[in-house]
């Protein structure tokens, strides 16, 4: 029954994408980022596909196939085991929540990692945005399970191509920490309905 604010809530406010991505759902397609854990799902956890592994033949999925077809056949998947897709989070104390959309043990190393799916090549996205959303996924994994993530990476998911990408956990880590103190000030300074 609580109203939680959304870590994409936050970063809207202070770290919108630049045009033509400026709002969110445009950068998290529900259709590629559903296809992903769909996906994910069917490799790591028999009972989702008891006939192997799922191909995005239906819809909703055929209206994406120039995103998705790139994303199942990129040879990540084979460097790691999927733990949970997607998986929800929310800080124990603050009314914000998100979710991360893989969390995954790498082959090379045994090492826990965290992603996200987004939606368009790393130059049409704003970067602090990309970095605190990972960060808001892992502070708020640290705060609800005590789970430290060694990795985060981001999937960038454009038609006819996906990119894989790294980011420094504890820059995202800060990212995370800077837009919730500009958030504060800014609800302050704005009077916004829903302040921290």
């Amino acid at each position: 029954g609580d109203e939680l604010l959304s870590a994409q809530q936050i970063l809207d406010r202070v770290h919108p994408h630049p045009a033509p991505f400026p709002q969110l759902p445009a950068t998290r397609d529900p259709v590629v980022v559903r296809a992903c854990i769909v996906f994910a799902n069917s490799l790591y956890n028999p009972a989702a596909a008891p006939r192997g592994r799922w191909a995005p033949t239906v819809e909703p999925f055929t209206s994406a196939l120039p995103t998705i077809e790139p994303l199942i056949t990129h040879p990540f998947w084979q460097q790691l085991e999927v733990l949970a897709a997607p998986l929800p989070l929310r800080h124990r104390r603050l009314p914000i929540a998100t979710t991360a959309d893989l969390l995954v043990r790498f082959c090379n190393g045994n090492d826990i990692g965290i992603g996200m799916c987004q939606t368009g090549t790393p130059d049409q996205l704003n970067p602090r945005r990309v970095a605190a959303e990972l960060g808001a996924a892992l502070a708020l994994l640290g705060d609800t399970h005590s789970w430290w993530p060694r990795r985060a990476f981001v999937l960038f998911c454009s038609p006819g191509k996906t990119a894989v990408e790294l980011i420094d956990v504890d820059a995202a880590l800060a990212c995370w920490i800077d837009a919730i103190d500009l958030y504060r000030l800014m609800s302050r300074t704005f009077n916004w309905e829903k302040a921290l």
